[in-house]
C-alpha cells in the first residue's frame, strides 16, 4: 500500500509539473523516505527492510514535506541560481517540518514507532536536503566555469565594499565576460576581511594587485562619494593605466547588463568637479514665480534646461519660442509630463525670432513679464560658412526681441551670451558681441525693463559641445578628431550654467554683463583621454599600438582660437553670488549703434561679407579675422 501511495505521488508530479521541477520534488521524496528508513535503522540498531517501515510515519512524513514544499513554492526555485535567500526559505520550511513531525510522533504513541523517531528523522532530513542543494549548486558552478573557459574574461576589482559594491559583485557573478577578483576600500577596518570569499584590499596596493591578478577593469561603486573625492579616486586609478567605470545606473543594475559597449551612461559632468545648484534656493525668484516667462530657443540645449528649471519655480506660464518643430514638441511633452510642472501652462510657439510681426502677437496675447533669450546659431564653423543667416538671426533677432521688450514694458530681459564674444576671431563670436552691445544700449534708454546678459563658456553635453561628438566617435571605435593638442576651453555643466543664469536675473539692476566663474580652462586633449579611459577603452598611440581609440589631430578650423577668454576688460566686480561676476566693459550709445546696424543690414542684403567684417571691426566688437 505504501509503495502504491509513493508511486501515485510520483506519477502525479511527473504529469503535472515541468521536468526540472519534478526531478527535485522526486529527489526530495526519495531523501525523505531514505532518512526515515535510516532513522529507524539507527534507533532500532538494525537494518530494516524497506517494507518494514510502519505506514503512519511514512505517510505523514511524505504528505507533510510535499505539502510544505508546494505551500511555500520551494519547487519553483531554480537551484543553479539560488542564493542565500532561497536557502533561508528552505531552512524555514525544514524547521517547520521538524516541529510538526516532532509534535506528532514525540508527544503521541504509535505502534512500532519509537518517540525518538520524531527527533532523529527531521535532523537527518534537514541535513540531507540542505547539503544536497549546496552540492548540486557547486556542481553547476563548476560545470559552468568549465564551459566558459574558452571565453576571454576580464579580471576586475570593485572599489567600494558597501551595499552597492556587494550588489554589483552579485550581478558580475552572472556575467561570463567579467570575473570579480576582489574589493578595494579606504575603510581600514574592512581591509583584510572577505565578502563571499573575496578579499577587501587597501587602494594603495592596487599597483601590485594589478600585476598579481592581471586586473583589466575597476568598477567604482560608492554612491555617496563627493565630487572631489570621486575625481581623486578616478585620477589615482587612471595613473595606473587601468580602465575605470562608475557603478551602472539603476536600469543596468536591474537588467544585469553591466558591461555594455554603449557608453552613454558615462557621467562626464563629474569630471569637472563642479557642484550642482540647489533649485530650492531659487524658489523665491520674483522674476519667475507666478509670472509669464518667454524662453526663446527653448528646444536647444540651454533653452530646454531653462524650461526644465523654470518649470520647477512655479511660473504662471512658460511661452516656448522655437523654430525647430521636433525640438519644440519634445520639450513641450517633457515639461507637461513632469510631476513638478502640473500647475504650469506651457505655450509652444513655432516661430522664428526674425518674424517680428508674429513675435509681437505673442507679446500682445500672453503679456510676458520676463524673457530668457537663448535662441542663437552658435556653431562656429557653420556660422562662418553661412554668415548672412547667422548674423541675421543672432543680431537682428536679438534686436527684435529687445525692441518688443521695451515697447511692452517687460520687467526683465536676459541674453544668453558666450565666451566667444570676447575679442572674437569668428563671425559667430562677433555677432554675439554685437548682440551684447545692443542689450547694453537698450538699457540706457529703458525706464521699465532691466536688460542684462550672461556670458559663459562651453556647457558639457550641449549640441555645440565636443563631448557628444567625442562620445559618438568612441562608440564607433574612433578616431577622436582633435583640432590642436594645445586647445583649451572653459567648461560648465548645463545644470549649473542655467541655474546661475536664473540667479543673475534675480540680482540684476540693469545693463550688467554677467560673467560666470568657469574655473580653470581644460585642455581638450585631456578631456578626450579621460572619456576614453572611463569608457573602458585604451588610448592608441606610439606607446600602445594595440590600443582601442586613436586621437587624431586635424588642425584648427577657420575662426577657431586656441584659447578662449571671458573678459574684455580687467578686474571683474564680485556679486553676492559666489560664481557670478560683473564685467566692466565699454558700450556704444544707441544713437550711434543704430547707424552701424542699418549699414550692417544693407551689407547683409547685398551679400557683401567683406564689408560686414569691416563693420564688425569698426563697431567696436574687437573682431579680428584669422
Amino acid at each position: 500500500m505504501l509503495r502504491r501511495i509513493i508511486f501515485a505521488l510520483i506519477n502525479y508530479i511527473y504529469n503535472n509539473l515541468g521536468p526540472n521541477r519534478y526531478i527535485f520534488i522526486i529527489f526530495d521524496i526519495c531523501i525523505c523516505y531514505f532518512t526515515l528508513w535510516l532513522a529507524f535503522s539507527l534507533r532500532m540498531d538494525k537494518f530494516y527492510s524497506i517494507y518494514e517501515i510502519p505506514l503512519y510515519p511514512s505517510f505523514i512524513s511524505l504528505i507533510l514535506l510535499i505539502g510544505l514544499i508546494f505551500f511555500f513554492q520551494i519547487h519553483k526555485s531554480i537551484n543553479r541560481y539560488s542564493g542565500l535567500e532561497t536557502f533561508i526559505q528552505l531552512t524555514k520550511v525544514l524547521l517547520l517540518y521538524s516541529l510538526v513531525f516532532c509534535f506528532i510522533f514525540t508527544l503521541n504513541s504509535f505502534e512500532n514507532t519509537p518517540r525518538t523517531i520524531g527527533i532523529i528523522q527531521p535532523i537527518l532530513l534537514s541535513f540531507s536536503i540542505l547539503s544536497s542543494r549546496a552540492l548540486i549548486k557547486y556542481i553547476f558552478l563548476k560545470f559552468l566555469n568549465n564551459t566558459t573557459k574558452k571565453i576571454k574574461t576580464k579580471n576586475c576589482f570593485i572599489y567600494g565594499a558597501g551595499d552597492s559594491g556587494r550588489q554589483l559583485a552579485t550581478i558580475i557573478d552572472g556575467n561570463i565576460e567579467i570575473n570579480c577578483v576582489g574589493f578595494i576600500d579606504d575603510n581600514v577596518s574592512l581591509q583584510g576581511t572577505k565578502i563571499n570569499n573575496r578579499t577587501i584590499y587597501n587602494p594603495k596596493q592596487l599597483n601590485k594587485l594589478k600585476e598579481k591578478f592581471n586586473i583589466e577593469l575597476v568598477f567604482l561603486a560608492i554612491s555617496s562619494l563627493t565630487i572631489h573625492n570621486k575625481i581623486k579616486i578616478l585620477s589615482s586609478i587612471q595613473i595606473l593605466d587601468i580602465p575605470i567605470r562608475s557603478i551602472p545606473n539603476l536600469n543596468e543594475l536591474t537588467s544585469g547588463n553591466i558591461y555594455s559597449s554603449n557608453i552613454n551612461s558615462l557621467n562626464i559632468d563629474e569630471l569637472l568637479g563642479r557642484s550642482s545648484i540647489n533649485l530650492k534656493s531659487l524658489s523665491s525668484n520674483s522674476n519667475v514665480k507666478n509670472k509669464n516667462i518667454i524662453i526663446t530657443g527653448g528646444g536647444g540645449s540651454i533653452g530646454s534646461e531653462l524650461c526644465r528649471q523654470i518649470s520647477q519655480l512655479s511660473p504662471k506660464t512658460i511661452i516656448i519660442i522655437e523654430l525647430n518643430e521636433f525640438s519644440l514638441y519634445s520639450i513641450q511633452q517633457e515639461i507637461e509630463s513632469s510631476n513638478l510642472s502640473k500647475q504650469v501652462k506651457i505655450i509652444p510657439c513655432l516661430v522664428s525670432i526674425l518674424d517680428k510681426p508674429n513675435i509681437e502677437k505673442i507679446f500682445q496675447k500672453y503679456k510676458p513679464d520676463t524673457i530668457f533669450h537663448a535662441a542663437a546659431y552658435k556653431h562656429v564653423k557653420l556660422v562662418e560658412e553661412n554668415p548672412i543667416t547667422g548674423i541675421n538671426n543672432n543680431v537682428f533677432g536679438t534686436l527684435n526681441l529687445a525692441e518688443l521688450s521695451l515697447k511692452y514694458k517687460l520687467s526683465n530681459f536676459v541674453l544668453i551670451s558666450t565666451d566667444k564674444a570676447v575679442r572674437p576671431s569668428n563671425i559667430m563670436g562677433a555677432s554675439k558681441r554685437l548682440s551684447e552691445l545692443i542689450i547694453q544700449a537698450f538699457q540706457k534708454k529703458s525706464k521699465n525693463t532691466k536688460y542684462s546678459m550672461v556670458r559663459f563658456g562651453n556647457v558639457l553635453g550641449s549640441s555645440g559641445s565636443v563631448v557628444p561628438k567625442f562620445l559618438n566617435q568612441i562608440k564607433k571605435g574612433g578616431p577622436i578628431t582633435l583640432t590642436d593638442p594645445k586647445v583649451t576651453r572653459f567648461f560648465m555643466t548645463i545644470n549649473e550654467a542655467v541655474s546661475l543664469v536664473i540667479k543673475s536675473s534675480i540680482i540684476t539692476k540693469g545693463g550688467e554683463v554677467f560673467v560666470l566663474n568657469m574655473g580653470d580652462p581644460i585642455r581638450i586633449i585631456d578631456l578626450a583621454k579621460k572619456m576614453i579611459e572611463l569608457s573602458g577603452k585604451t588610448i592608441k598611440d606610439q606607446n600602445n599600438s594595440n590600443g582601442d581609440i586613436e586621437i587624431k589631430v586635424i588642425g584648427l578650423s577657420e575662426g577657431e582660437k586656441l584659447y578662449e577668454e571671458l573678459l574684455i576688460g580687467n578686474s571683474p566686480i564680485k556679486t553676492k553670488q559666489d560664481k557670478i561676476f560683473i564685467a566692466q566693459e565699454k558700450f556704444i550709445e544707441w544713437k550711434h549703434l543704430k547707424i552701424h546696424l542699418e549699414t550692417l543690414k544693407k551689407a547683409l542684403c547685398d551679400g557683401n561679407i567683406k564689408l560686414v567684417k569691416n563693420l564688425f571691426i569698426n563697431i567696436g566688437t574687437f573682431y579680428k579675422s584669422n
